[in-house]
């Protein structure tokens, strides 16, 4: 129910998600298993079915039966029961360990940025889909770019697939190329491809290091 949030219905994943059976949950309220610090929230959100809204997600925490919190996701529809009262229809799934990940991530971000702005080859860490989640300030200034401008979009706007390929397929080998800046103009680079673990995915950390003055200075 919106107001209440009563359960009139439990399918037999509580189990597996807050440890309790089915039917020691009917007739209780979601509310009691939020988080104090998300009930105002979760509230807000079933009102609003009363009032006319069709769906809704929300991210919040739960708590378990044996007193332990998880994150969880709620995705909720709007139904009328055969009397016309309004009724939420709701999905749960724990999404603790996604929320542990980009607690990893953002933390890695940090530390990787400290190290990353210290270090003068150019850095960038691509994901498995070859977008740049962080990049160093040394990396984008080879492009005339600021590391903001390049984080989230995709590599190939800035580095050919084709060369990361190919330097992705000579582990700890440098592949020599021409890349090419924003203006148009290019410059000798050295690329390293190195594969870095993260959660359940393999992500891939970018050594570019622009070779202009050594090559005038070997001419």
């Amino acid at each position: 129910r919106p107001g209440t949030g009563q359960f009139l219905y439990v399918s037999p994943s509580a189990r597996s998600i807050l440890g309790y059976e089915p039917g020691e949950l009917i007739g209780t309220s979601f509310f009691d298993h939020v988080h104090a610090e998300n009930q105002a929230h979760a509230r807000r959100v079933f009102l609003g079915h009363s009032e006319g809204r069709p769906e809704s997600s929300f991210i919040l925490r739960m708590r378990r039966k044996d007193g332990a919190y998880l994150w969880a996701e709620t995705m909720s529809t709007t139904r009328l029961d055969p009397h016309g009262e309004v009724e939420i229809v709701s999905t749960t799934r724990d999404i603790s360990r996604r929320k542990e990940a980009e607690a990893t991530l953002t933390a890695m971000h940090g530390l990787l940025s400290s190290v990353y702005e210290a270090v003068p080859l150019g850095l960038c860490l691509l994901d498995n889909r070859s977008y740049v989640q962080l990049c160093n300030r040394a990396f984008s200034g080879l492009f005339g770019a600021e590391p903001a401008e390049l984080a989230g979009r995709p590599v190939s706007t800035t580095l050919p697939l084709a060369e990361i390929a190919l330097a992705t397929g000579r582990p700890n080998t440098l592949h020599s190329f021409e890349a090419h800046r924003r203006n148009g103009s290019t410059f000798p680079a050295e690329l390293t491809v190195t594969p870095v673990k993260f959660t359940e995915e393999t992500w891939r950390l970018l050594t570019l290091h622009d070779l202009t003055e050594r090559r005038r200075i070997e001419a």
